[in-house]
């Protein structure tokens, strides 16, 4: 009996040790500096908030990223079972620190051990960074949110759909690898207008031995390299015309871009209705000077499906 009793006290220890709850940072820890997660092959339990899309949903495998107050990391879980994650949604996963291709990830035990907390919650701030910047500490920002500023495409070429692309973007100085992932739409949309504004996770692809290169960052959407401005009515000469474009990009996730043109001081709405003629949410609804506009519809919390726009402006 007392044999009986050690063996089921080892087992409630070790179960308590897999439950308790570290932050991202901790579980991510290199304390030594050799580019090695310090809990490389721990079993850990993390809480963080899903900022990226399934990076791998045409493999049959999950793919994501995570973030809580101190860190962002990338989260893996075998197929078949395919989670359906959304921007926002709060997360729990019990799972192996590791490594793949100099990158740590935490793989989920099984799709069990990867549960939802709650929904809607906020996205992560851009860490605002020249590629130089990125460049000169790129460990710290991997599975972290990045915004590079005016950058250009200066290498590689723009994939066609359902194809994986390397480009290189330089902001005049310095140069920084993008990877464009067949599983995002970036790839069913044409070529950004250039220089402009990239959003990106910081990531890693190296065999090195220490693993200290091949730092990359990924774009999640097609509206990552996207800028939404107003522009001033009175530097751009006031439109006689009353013009409602198409959204882009169309298909769409999770934001979309609208333009419109008003030809005379006015007051504009522009709402926007599921397929069943229900109000989703107003966009604009104010009095505007003549001129050219361009908002964004950010639609993370609207379900998939067919929506439309419609503007009333003056008469």
């Amino acid at each position: 009996m007392k044999s009986l009793f050690t063996i089921l006290l080892v087992i409630l220890i070790s179960f308590s040790s897999y439950s308790q709850i570290i932050t991202i940072a901790e579980a991510r820890e290199d304390l030594n500096g050799d580019y090695v997660p310090d809990r490389l092959g721990d079993t850990v339990t993390v809480q963080g908030v899903v900022f990226t899309p399934n990076f791998a949903s045409t493999a049959g495998v999950n793919h994501y990223y995570i973030y809580d107050e101190t860190a962002g990391v990338h989260t893996f879980c075998p197929g078949p079972h395919l989670f359906n994650w959304n921007l926002g949604d709060e997360t729990e996963l019990t799972g192996v620190v590791a490594q793949f291709m100099g990158a740590i990830e935490i793989i989920a035990l099984d799709s069990l051990s990867w549960v939802l907390i709650s929904a809607g919650n906020p996205l992560p701030e851009p860490a605002v960074l020249t590629i130089g910047e990125y460049l000169s500490d790129p460990e710290s920002y991997e599975g972290s949110l990045v915004q590079l500023s005016s950058v250009t495409m200066a290498g590689g070429f723009w994939p066609g759909p359902g194809v994986n692309s390397l480009i290189q973007v330089s902001d005049g100085i310095d140069t920084v690898d993008l990877f464009l992932d067949r599983d995002t739409e970036i790839s069913q949309n044409p070529v950004p207008p250039w220089p402009t504004d990239v959003l990106a996770v910081g990531a890693q692809n190296t065999t090195s031995d220490p693993p200290n290169d091949g730092y990359q960052l990924y774009p999640r959407f097609y509206s990552d390299f996207l800028i939404t401005i107003d522009v001033d009515p009175e530097v751009i000469p006031a439109p006689q015309d009353f013009i409602l474009n198409q959204n882009y990009p169309n298909p769409f996730n999770p934001a979309t871009n609208v333009s419109f043109v008003i030809g005379q001081f006015s007051f504009v709405s522009l709402k926007v209705f599921d397929i069943l003629g229900n109000e989703v949410t107003a966009l604009v609804n104010e009095e505007k000077p003549a001129g050219t506009y361009e908002v964004k519809w950010n639609a993370t919390n609207v379900p998939s499906g067919v929506y439309f726009y419609q503007i009333k402006s003056g008469g």
